[in-house]
Order: C-alpha cells, then structure tokens, then sequence
C-alpha cells in the first residue's frame, strides 16, 4: 500500500499545504449540482422500484435471488444519499436535502434517521485514524481488551471479523456505541428533535408501506425477496465496504498526541477501486479518501476531485485494487490492534502468541 505523504520524497512539496490543497479542491469540485443530485436521487430510488417490479413480473425464486442481491447493493446507494444529506452537499435547499435524506433513508431501513447517524457521523470525521474512533462504524478491539472481554463478546467479535457472513452483527456494536449519545446530543436541541421526530416516522412509514405491499402481492415470498433479503445483504455490505475502506495489514493508527486532521483522514482511508458496475451501484462509496480528505464535496463530484489530486500528488491517497485475495487477507489479518502503544493489525492466532509470551514473562 502507498506511504503517507510525509514519506514522499520524489515531490517537490516546498510549496504543499493541506489548506491550499482542499481550497483548490472546493473551488473546482465543491459546488453542488441540484441537476445532478436530483438525477442521482431518481437513478437510485427508480432502480429500487425496478428491484420490485423484476420480482413482481418474473415471480422467479433464482431471479428473485439476484434481484435481491441488486437491490441489497442499490441501498448502499441509497445509504449514501442519506449520507451526504447528512453533510449537505444534496442540495442548497435545505428542505430539499432533508427530502432526499429522508426518503432514501426510509428505504434503506426500517426507522433508521438519518438525522441520528448524522450527529454520529459528523465526529466519525473528527476521530479518522484514531486508536479509538467509537463513532466509526467497525472499532477493532486491542489483544488486551479483547482478552479481558467476556466469552459471549468474545464470540460476538470474532465472528464479526473473521467472516463476511456475519459482517451484519457490526450494526449491533456501532448502535449500541452511538445511539445513547446522540440522543442524549439531540434531544435538548428543539430543531435537532423535530428533525428526529420527522426521520423516523417518514422511515417507519416507508418501511411499513413497502412490507404491506410486498406482502399483499406475493405473500411471504414477495416479503423475503423484495424486503428482507435486500435489506439484510445491505447491512451485510455496508459493513463489509466500511471495512475495506478503513482497514488493510499495514494501516496506521495514531494516538491523540500524534493525530493530525488532514494526514489521519488521508493514512486511516483507502480507497478500494472495484468494477465499474459495483462503483456505480455504491454510489462511488469507494472514493472514501477524498471524501474524508473535503467532506463538503459533493458525492458525484468525488471521483474527479480524486483524479485531479492524483494527477498531481499521484501517491497522496492509499489505494487498493479490490480482489477476493484481498477481501481474504483482511478478514484473515486484521483482527486486533496489538496495544494502544503499538496499534497494528495482528490476527487473533498472532494475538494468542502474544498472550503466551505474556505469561512466560509473568512467570519468570
């Protein structure tokens, strides 16, 4: 993987500064495009509709199947169309951002507020290399707290990061991290709680709405295929994606002395190149770099924001090309975080030879 910028040194960097960097970056890319945000809203939210109507029409369990693996990844695209809603690069009209946040926020799931992952997620790109970043969506435990974690969390998280399968499970730990506290950050705020308020019944309402329909259509059937299937690879995928968007044997974490916005945001992202199809169907959620690096970019502009800086500071972002190679050797490596004194990936097999080394010194 590509070193950090301060290991750089065939770049004449006299003249670099992060400032002037995403400075240049706002102006040529920052501007938000209400024609394409809204083409890109009705894209995602159509294609969801087209999910359904495929399953209607062909009343076909193994292309029900497919379908459903389609529309599980669709809603990662439309999580990210709540996710920019929550930066608000959607739209200049606030009421129109809100819109688009909250309808692609209801088909994602069933409640979910965008409002609320929001407030979370605002500190998640506060904390981005951190050795403790509990706003992120996957937190890798150090050997000595994972060691001194009861037997069921123990199973919980290896589980969680030694197979994809149960990659859904990393919902459960960012909810029960997050959700206390950003309510607890909401809640005084009068405007902040009518904008809760508002999410969840408009997210409840969709939800509602699409299993009575999938139900009174085609039964259970239609329920598994159009609802619960999609909705469960999603919370498969999501995870997943973050993962590899924040994870590899050789990434660096820092603790708060040794933080620093722009180089911890950059060297605790990697941007994973995969086909175009599933870059498209993710709503370019792999531009994950630059989008840490100027969140107040919008979306479908990040691809070109990205490609401009690698023009000129090719080595600035790490980058990966996706392959199940890779997807196996983060799910076989990464597991732990050594120590908060040295916070590097090991595997939970590296880990016990830690914890026996550990002991033999303890007894002599």
């Amino acid at each position: 993987m590509n070193k950090h910028i301060r290991n750089i040194e065939e770049y004449d960097l006299r003249n670099f500064t992060h400032e002037k960097l995403k400075h240049e970056l706002m102006l040529k890319f920052g501007e938000i495009d209400e024609k394409k945000s809204l083409i890109n809203f009705i894209a995602f939210v159509s294609q969801h509709i087209l999910g359904w109507l495929i399953i209607i029409y062909f009343n076909n369990i193994i292309v029900s199947l497919a379908t459903s693996i389609y529309m599980g990844f669709n809603l990662v695209g439309l999580f990210i169309v709540f996710h920019d809603a929550g930066h608000r690069t959607r739209s200049k009209n606030i009421k129109l951002n809100d819109f688009q946040g909250d309808i692609a926020a209801g088909l994602v799931g069933c409640g979910i507020s965008w409002v609320l992952a929001r407030e979370s997620h605002r500190k998640h790109h506060l904390d981005t290399g951190k050795i403790k970043d509990p706003t992120a969506l996957w937190l890798p435990m150090t050997v000595a707290e994972y060691s001194n974690a009861n037997r069921i969390s123990q199973l919980l998280y290896k589980l969680k990061m030694t197979n994809i399968f149960f990659s859904a499970l990393e919902f459960g730990s960012f909810a029960k991290r997050n959700i206390a506290n950003s309510l607890l950050d909401i809640f005084p705020k009068p405007k902040k709680r009518r904008e809760f308020i508002r999410t969840v019944i408009t997210g409840l309402s969709i939800s509602l709405l699409e299993i009575l329909l999938a139900y009174k259509i085609m039964g259970f059937y239609g329920l598994f295929f159009i609802y619960i299937l999609p909705k469960f690879l999603f919370l498969s995928f999501g995870p997943i994606l973050d993962r590899l968007n924040h994870a590899n044997p050789e990434m660096l974490f820092y603790d708060n002395d040794n933080w620093h916005t722009d180089e911890s945001n950059m060297q605790g992202t990697i941007r994973v190149e995969y086909h175009p199809i599933i870059n498209y169907l993710i709503n370019d959620m792999n531009e994950h770099s630059i989008h840490h690096y100027v969140p107040s970019i919008p979306g479908y502009n990040l691809r070109k924001a990205r490609l401009y800086v690698e023009e000129k500071y090719p080595l600035l972002f790490n980058k990966q090309k996706f392959s199940w190679s890779y997807l196996g050797q983060i799910y076989s490596q990464c597991h732990l975080l050594e120590s908060e004194n040295n916070p590097t990936f090991i595997s939970f097999q590296e880990s016990q030879q830690i914890l026996i080394e550990k002991d033999k010194l303890a007894i002599t």
